[in-house]
């Protein structure tokens, strides 16, 4: 049983608890933090990359453009 009221993000929190010993991490091309870049160009092969994942403490705007 869980305590749901101490949780902050319900739903990631839950899952943390929830796969709490069963963590595996996946390589960057399938999650590649943003800040890699800046920090760790040498280890990143953008041609590779799948998936981006961008955060930040600040709001940023992305502007779509469509092919």
């Amino acid at each position: 049983m869980f305590m749901m009221d101490y949780l902050f993000i319900v739903s990631q929190d839950f899952l943390n608890m929830y796969f709490k010993d069963k963590f595996r991490p996946i390589p960057n091309v399938y999650n590649l933090v943003l800040a890699m870049l800046w920090r760790h160009p040498e280890n990143v092969e953008l041609e590779q990359v799948k998936v981006v994942h961008y955060c930040a403490a600040v709001r940023v705007q992305f502007k779509l453009e469509l092919m």
